[in-house]
C-alpha cells in the first residue's frame, strides 16, 4: 500500500489528471434517476424495472431490478464466496478478519502510516489522513472485512454496517475535498478500480437480501456507474505503469456484469 500510495504522489501530475466538468459533474459525480434508468436497456426481464424507475417508483424499479440482478449476477456471487470459503482455512486470517471487521463497528479507520481516526456514527470522509492518504483510505480496503465476515458467520450486523457505510460514503461524494486538486478520491483512477472491486461483489452477493433497501441498491449501482463512466473517459491512449491496467480491467468487469448498461459494449470495446 505505502509503494502504491508513493506511486501516487510521483505521477499523478503527468498522466492521471481528471477533467471536471459539466459531464464529471452530471453523469459521473450526480446521476439522476432520470439517467439511470435511462441507461438501462429494457431486455427480457427488466422492462418492468425499467417503466417503474421512469414513473419515479423507486421503491418498485430497485427491487424489480435487484430480482433480476440475482439472477444475472449469481456467478459473480458464488464465485466471491467460493473465495472466501478457501481462505477460512486458516485461521490466523479468520481471526485477522474479524478483528478488521470489528474496527468498522467500531468507526476505527486505519490509514497509511499507522494513523488511526475513530468516528462516530457517520464516518466523515473529509478526515485528514494526509495528501496522499486521503486517497489510500478511499479505496475502502478497511471496509471490505465487514462483509466478508458477514458472509463467513451470517451475523447481521457485519451486513448491516457495510450497508450503512456504503451509503454514508455515496451521500458524503459531491462534498468532498481534493487534497489532490486533479483527482476526485471517488472516482480516480486507482481509486474506482479499488471500489469496483468491493461494491461489484457485494451488490451480488446482497441484492437478494431485504436488508439491502432501495437507498443502498442505488447507492452501489451508481457508484458503479459513475466509476465506470470515469474509467471509460480516462482510457485514451497506453500509458505506462499499473494505474491503467487496473482501471481497463474493473472497467471491463463492471461491462461484462451489466451489460444491460448501454454503454456497457462501448466499455467492453475500450
Amino acid at each position: 500500500l505505502a509503494l502504491i500510495l508513493l506511486s501516487l504522489a510521483i505521477v499523478v501530475p503527468a498522466v492521471t489528471a481528471q477533467v471536471m466538468d459539466d459531464h464529471f459533474k452530471q453523469k459521473i459525480l450526480t446521476i439522476s434517476e432520470q439517467d439511470f434508468w435511462g441507461s438501462i436497456q429494457p431486455v427480457k426481464g427488466l422492462e418492468k424495472a425499467v417503466v417503474a424507475g421512469q414513473a419515479g417508483k423507486r421503491d418498485l424499479a430497485y427491487r424489480l431490478l435487484g430480482e433480476y440482478h440475482r439472477k444475472s449476477l449469481a456467478v459473480e456471487a458464488d464465485a466471491y464466496k467460493l473465495e472466501l470459503a478457501a481462505g477460512a482455512k486458516e485461521g490466523a486470517a479468520v481471526e485477522r478478519r474479524r478483528e478488521a471487521a470489528d474496527r468498522v463497528l467500531r468507526r476505527e479507520v486505519h490509514g497509511w502510516a499507522g494513523q488511526v481516526i475513530k468516528f462516530g456514527p457517520v464516518i466523515d470522509f473529509n478526515a485528514d489522513f494526509g495528501r496522499s492518504g486521503q486517497y489510500g483510505w478511499h479505496y475502502l480496503g478497511w471496509l471490505r472485512p465487514a462483509l466478508d465476515q458477514y458472509l463467513t458467520s451470517k451475523e447481521t450486523k457485519y451486513r448491516d454496517d457495510f450497508i450503512t457505510v456504503t451509503k454514508q460514503y455515496y451521500d458524503q461524494r459531491t462534498g468532498l475535498v481534493l487534497r489532490i486538486p486533479t483527482l476526485h478520491p471517488v472516482y480516480y483512477e486507482l481509486g474506482a478500480h479499488a471500489k469496483t472491486e468491493i461494491f461489484l461483489p457485494a451488490y451480488a452477493v446482497l441484492v437478494g437480501e431485504k436488508a439491502l433497501d432501495t437507498a443502498g441498491r442505488e447507492a452501489m449501482l451508481k457508484l458503479l456507474l459513475g466509476m465506470a463512466r470515469s474509467l471509460h473517459r480516462m482510457q485514451t491512449e497506453y500509458r505506462p505503469g499499473n494505474w491503467q491496467i487496473v482501471g481497463a480491467q474493473s472497467l471491463y468487469h463492471t461491462a461484462v456484469s451489466f451489460p444491460e448498461f448501454k454503454e456497457a459494449e462501448a466499455w467492453r470495446e475500450k
